[in-house]
């Protein structure tokens, strides 16, 4: 497991390296100089920072890390998550006209249903979901996404939550339909399943892929976070680090 912390005060460096950006627009930038002020007069924690770095890039960052994790087993590489993110050579990363028309919910649907159906998870996605109904391809994906105990113990009933995501089969139908025509119509909808587990999960800030993105984000504040790892494995919520105080 590795040994990480937040290595740096400088709170828009640490943006930065969490946006995938070489400098934040004036609204980014004001949110870095608040978080700072409360560093520096409120006695901010690292992990209070590392909660605001995880609220900016819920859009952006945190879409790449959790898909790439759930259907490759892996985060990507550095320069992948650069190309996924915000480059300039990649007319539809995640900061480009083609997904700032979408809802957040709607960016971890067409990501998650890209990556499973056409792109580097759809083989390993298509053995362990094809032969699932569509509960129980929920149930699976829920566990692994947010994890039983960790809905509990943020007060959630997890029954009720499967029951509320498979009463949605023919929304994740219809995206399907629309949206993907030419591929497997049960894998398609699966695939936009998890996308919006994934959105839930992040938009509340619970459960296994939340905590572990959070860490991650506190290892990228200065650059150096581990890339293409197992994000579950190496900065799952088990990891020792919720007493950290400034590396």
């Amino acid at each position: 497991m590795a040994a990480y912390t937040f290595r740096t005060t400088n709170v828009e460096t640490a943006f930065k390296n969490a946006l995938r950006v070489t400098s934040l627009t004036p609204e980014l930038a004001k949110s870095a100089a608040l978080v700072t002020t409360s560093v520096a007069l409120d006695g901010w924690t690292p992990r209070q920072v590392a909660w605001q770095m995880f609220d900016v890039t819920k859009q952006t960052t945190s879409v790449a890390l959790g898909a790439y994790q759930f259907f490759t087993g892996l985060t990507p590489t550095a320069a992948g998550l650069d190309w996924l993110v915000n480059s300039p050579s990649n007319l539809t990363d995640l900061n480009d006209g083609y997904y700032t028309r979408f809802t957040l919910e709607n960016r971890y649907i067409n990501f998650a249903a890209n990556l499973g159906i056409v792109g580097e998870g759809r083989d390993v996605f298509a053995a362990a979901y094809k032969p699932l109904t569509f509960a129980q391809a929920v149930e699976k994906a829920y566990d692994t996404i947010i994890g039983f105990p960790y809905a509990l113990g943020a007060g959630i009933e997890p029954t009720d939550a499967l029951i509320d995501i498979v009463g949605r089969e023919a929304y994740f139908k219809n995206f399907a339909a629309t949206r993907m025509p030419a591929y497997d119509q049960d894998l398609a909808s699966k695939a936009a399943m998890v996308g919006y587990i994934m959105a839930e999960a992040i938009k509340a800030e619970v459960g296994v892929y939340a905590r572990a993105i959070e860490n991650f984000y506190l290892d990228i504040s200065d650059g150096s976070a581990e890339h293409h790892v197992s994000l579950v494995g190496v900065y799952g919520p088990d990891s020792p680090i919720d007493d950290l105080g400034w590396g």
